[in-house]
């Protein structure tokens, strides 16, 4: 029981962290899934932003899924589902800004 606890506490502070190191640097080449070389630097800051308070969210989202799943399947099958639904939103920003570059270009 106790490691139902202290797993979504130590995924809750490395999201933290993460997330706290991203927007003090504004170092988007640890995002894995975008290219920052295609984001323009204007854009850095935001995208940073956003994608630090997803992370978070998200995190947040699967830890308390982790937590409750044994209480309840429903509810931490539910909260894993929004964890996936809170990541869609930074995606579609990054996706607006490619769109926009590659109409600039």
């Amino acid at each position: 029981m106790i490691m139902h606890i202290v797993i979504p506490m130590i995924l809750i502070v490395i999201s933290l962290v993460l997330a706290g190191y991203i927007v003090s640097t504004k170092n988007i080449k640890m995002i894995a899934s975008i290219q920052s070389e295609s984001v323009p630097k204007e854009k850095v800051g935001k995208v940073a932003i956003y994608f630090s308070v997803s992370l978070v969210l998200a995190t947040v989202s699967i830890a308390l899924g982790i937590y409750l799943i044994e209480i309840n399947l429903l509810v931490g099958l539910s909260l894993f589902m929004l964890a996936i639904l809170m990541l869609i939103p930074f995606y579609a920003y990054y996706q607006n800004i490619q769109k926009k570059n590659r109409d600039e270009t």
